[in-house]
């Protein structure tokens, strides 16, 4: 049998002040919810202010809200009407744009139900676009109620074409994570509270429910969802950490795909990354800087012995916990070592090698120049290409000299500068970057014998000076006057 249920259609006026007249549409029994016809559609700038003052949608530009606006329809309930019915499957969602409906979710203990109030602006139905599930909950009109309403066929379609609109899904999901009767389930885990925020993705705390093992959650944002070479790199992460099995690398235990979107779940790390450490104590010694340098060495080689370039070195994916220990993490930008194909320059601009910046295909000596950045930054407070804009930074990076660190750490000892003017030389092939003298450098290994002829990298030589103790200390302020002169030389105290 089919149903006619009476909707109203909104002539040209501003929302708060609509005009309504009375349509009819077909639907195939009076619970179901209503179909999408272009009869219903409205004129777009009207929907578009009102998306504007939605907390799912106001942060995203006006053409953007237009293009959402374009597959609104505005549909109407009576009072004690059902928008929709727990256990039905969904498949619209629902602004409301007028009255105020109440929500009764069911307690799966047995005992009474809650009842949450919804008026203008909140979001009603929005599970129906983030999973495939039944509805958990019935909505019911306590007024008269007007809505647009979203059918998900059409915001897949319109997410498809524009990745970038998907952002208010994850918005949307963020409010449905904090609300009061909020899903608290991924997968295997259980979600507790947020811990932070970046660019393409959220980080959770959360448990595993059987294990009670605490967990970090990885949640991606939807607008990378929808855009193919974002949401494989996602993937492409995860399955890279999972094959990295090491004291200084973070260590993920699982992925998830749920409600629209990937989580990787990692372990749960007690501490801060080292941006925010460096914000808070403005520069760290260089007997700390040295065992900081010494763990991301580590994590790197295992990582470049693994097949696995970083390519995003940076203070903040790199993490203290609370006992000093170093964990690499974010590895997004991770490529397989020997990856050719052509590929947009990407990375943090102040931590880009040269060579990089021009294009070329990076290796591990693009690793190697950024953890030089970060030493410098650890030691100064400061980033020695910094400018006031990313274009001027990429032209320091590949023209302006080295900074002098003495200038800022008068103190600084002799390795410290070797390492730091090695791995910060712009020619790649004359760029400090064998693991043996950085380890040695760094004291982290005993020093082999060097002797005349021996490499130290692609276009290096190693030589031996020697000369009487008395005179190690004006070796060294020569040898400091010609690096200067000549990009690439280094050299290291055998007695440190």
């Amino acid at each position: 049998m089919l149903w006619v249920r009476t909707a109203t259609l909104a002539t040209a006026r501003p929302l708060n002040n609509f005009n309504w007249k009375v349509a009819f549409f077909v639907t195939e029994s009076p619970s179901s919810e209503p179909l999408l016809s272009e009869m219903l559609k409205v004129h777009l700038p009207f929907v578009t202010g009102f998306l504007k003052t939605s907390d799912g949608f106001c942060n995203l530009e006006a053409e953007d809200l237009d293009k959402i606006a374009g597959i609104c329809t505005i549909v109407s309930f009576t009072p004690e009407q059902y928008l929709m019915r727990r256990g039905e499957m969904g498949d619209i969602m629902y602004v409301l744009t007028e009255g105020q409906v109440r929500v009764v979710i069911p307690d799966d203990s047995g005992g009474d139900p809650s009842t949450l109030l919804l008026g203008t602006g909140d979001i009603v139905g929005e599970m129906a676009l983030l999973t495939d599930g039944k509805r958990r909950a019935d909505v019911i009109a306590c007024t008269d109620v007007s809505a647009l309403a979203m059918h998900k066929k059409h915001v897949f379609r319109l997410l498809y074409r524009h990745p970038p609109l998907a952002s208010f899904l994850t918005r949307i999901l963020v409010k449905r994570i904090q609300s009061i009767d909020g899903f608290r389930q991924i997968g295997k885990y259980r979600l507790l509270g947020e811990l932070g925020l970046g660019c393409t993705a959220r980080v959770y705390e959360g448990i595993h429910v059987h294990l009670e093992r605490p967990v970090a959650i990885k949640m991606l944002n939807h607008a990378l969802m929808y855009d193919d070479l974002f949401r494989e790199r996602f993937q492409s992460e995860a399955r890279i950490i999972a094959k990295l099995q090491h004291p200084n690398v973070i260590q993920v235990y699982d992925t998830e795909h749920s409600h629209g979107t990937l989580f990787i779940v990692m372990e749960k790390l007690l501490g801060r990354d080292l941006k925010k450490q460096l914000q808070q104590i403005s520069r760290f010694s260089p007997e700390k800087v040295v065992p900081i340098l010494r763990q991301v060495c580590e994590a790197l080689l295992y990582a470049h012995q693994e097949g696995i370039l970083h390519r995003d070195v940076k203070l903040a994916n790199c993490f203290m916990t609370e006992d000093g220990q170093i964990k690499l993490m974010d590895f997004g930008l991770s490529r397989p070592l020997g990856t050719q194909e052509r590929m947009s320059v990407e990375g943090s601009p102040d931590y880009l090698a040269p060579e990089v910046i021009r294009g070329k295909t990076p290796d591990e000596r693009s690793d190697i120049y950024a953890l030089g950045i970060m030493a410098f930054a650890l030691l100064t407070g400061i980033l020695p290409f910094n400018a006031k804009n990313v274009r001027e930074v990429l032209v320091n990076q590949i023209q302006k000299p080295i900074p002098d660190i003495r200038e800022f750490v008068p103190a600084i000892p002799g390795n410290l500068i070797d390492f730091i003017q090695g791995t910060l030389v712009k020619d790649p092939d004359q760029r400090l970057s064998d693991w043996p003298t950085i380890f040695s450098l760094l004291n982290l290994r005993k020093r082999s014998k060097v002797g005349p002829g021996a490499t130290r990298a692609t276009g290096h030589q190693s030589i031996v000076l020697t000369c009487p103790e008395t005179s190690v200390p004006a070796l060294q302020e020569a040898l400091r006057e010609l690096s200067t002169k000549i990009e690439g030389l280094t050299w290291s105290d055998p007695r440190s």
